[in-house]
């Protein structure tokens, strides 16, 4: 049995992209990859630590769906 609680498996607040103009950096010069309606995208960064965003899109449901 897993004795993690969900907010124990968070990524810490560093290593979150959060701010719309992280967003839009990767979006716009980031490499882009598709793959079973999975789209992803990765951008090189100068820090010591991967930092990860996710965005699902409006055809998925209303925010307390997605």
């Amino acid at each position: 049995m897993n004795d993690t609680t969900p907010l124990e498996k968070r990524l810490p607040k560093e290593e979150r992209l959060r701010k719309r103009k992280d967003f839009d950096k990767v979006f716009q010069d980031g490499k882009a990859f598709r793959g079973g309606g999975l789209k992803a995208y990765i951008f090189s960064n100068s820090l010591a630590y991967t930092r990860l965003g996710v965005v699902t899109s409006k055809k998925l449901g209303t925010p307390v769906v997605r």
